[in-house]
């Protein structure tokens, strides 16, 4: 159930958000800031997260995910998020983490490292 989804990612009542307690272990993560048995903690939670969501019908999932989001607000420039395409994982996943929920939530631009154009749908 979604309660012991919370107690595996270590979300409890005062937390503010479940996505800034799950983003802030990922950042630490990726940095090298967790021991062996950290990674391990948090590999097993979002295996119950992936288990969690298995079952559940697609508008289900989007339903419980968007209930968990703050509704966006406009900012005057969208994130820019640059790129490397022959590394595009590594050079993404540190800048998407950074990223709070109202820019996740908005418009990305992507910029490919290398390359004059913005991907805008379409290489311009």
């Amino acid at each position: 159930n979604f309660r012991s989804l919370l107690k595996a990612f270590n979300v409890d009542l005062q937390s503010r958000s479940f996505w800034d307690v799950v983003r802030k272990q990922l950042q630490s993560a990726i940095r090298g800031e967790m021991s062996h048995s950290e990674i391990a903690q948090l590999c097993a939670a979002l295996t119950l997260w992936r288990r969690f969501f298995q079952h559940q019908d697609t508008h289900e999932r989007l339903a419980i995910i968007t209930t968990c989001l703050p509704v966006p607000r406009r900012s005057l420039l969208p994130p820019l998020i640059s790129v490397d395409r022959t590394s595009f994982l590594r050079s993404s996943a540190a800048q998407i983490l950074n990223m709070s929920q109202e820019q996740l939530l908005s418009r990305v631009i992507i910029q490919y490292q290398g390359e004059a154009g913005i991907d805008g749908g379409g290489l311009t």
